[in-house]
């Protein structure tokens, strides 16, 4: 899996934090949290 599908800007992990952390504990995946939004937008 690329990193592309576990970047996250902080506006959306801020609105979903609960879903988001729910499904990171479920999947023992990392996620990388950018300032500005995904690279390459």
């Amino acid at each position: 899996m690329g990193y592309s599908s576990r970047l996250r800007c902080i506006s959306l992990l801020k609105a979903d934090a609960a879903d988001i952390l729910l499904g990171l504990a479920e999947n023992r995946e990392s996620m990388v949290i950018t300032q500005n939004g995904k690279p390459g937008r």
